[in-house]
C-alpha cells in the first residue's frame, strides 16, 4: 500500500480511464474495485472545486454537456491504493509509453506516474 494525493483532474482522467482498461485475474480485480470506491469524487469536493455544467456545441453542431471544474479550490486528495491498483497503474502507464503511444491529451500522465513511483 501506499498513499498518494490526487487532484480530481487526476483521478477522473488519469486514474478511471486507465483502471477501467483492467483484464486479469479475481484477486487483482477485488483489489483494484476497492480502490476505486477511495478515487471517486464526492459531491462535496465537486462543490469545493467549483464544478460547472455547460451545455456546448461539439464539431456536429449537436449539443453537448461540458464539465469543467478548478483543480486549485478542489485541492488534492491523499488515497491509499494497493500494490495491485499500483502495480497495475504504472505497467499501463510504461506499456503505452514504451509502445510510443503517449499523446498531448495525456499529458496527465506524466504526473501522474511520478506520484506512483
Amino acid at each position: 500500500m501506499k498513499k498518494i494525493s490526487f487532484t480530481i483532474s487526476e483521478r477522473i482522467k488519469g486514474l478511471i480511464p486507465i483502471l477501467n482498461e483492467f483484464k486479469g485475474n479475481l484477486d487483482t480485480l477485488s483489489a483494484i474495485m476497492e480502490d476505486v470506491k477511495k478515487i471517486r469524487v464526492t459531491e462535496e469536493e465537486w462543490k469545493k472545486a467549483g464544478m460547472a455544467r455547460t451545455v456546448v456545441k461539439n464539431e456536429k453542431g449537436e449539443d453537448i454537456e461540458q464539465i469543467t471544474w478548478d483543480d486549485v479550490k478542489g485541492g488534492e486528495k491523499e488515497i491509499e491504493l494497493e500494490k495491485e491498483t499500483l502495480s497495475f497503474l504504472q505497467a499501463s502507464i510504461d506499456k503505452k509509453d514504451k509502445a510510443g503511444e503517449i499523446t498531448l491529451a495525456d499529458t496527465i500522465l506524466v504526473d501522474l506516474s511520478k506520484k506512483l513511483k
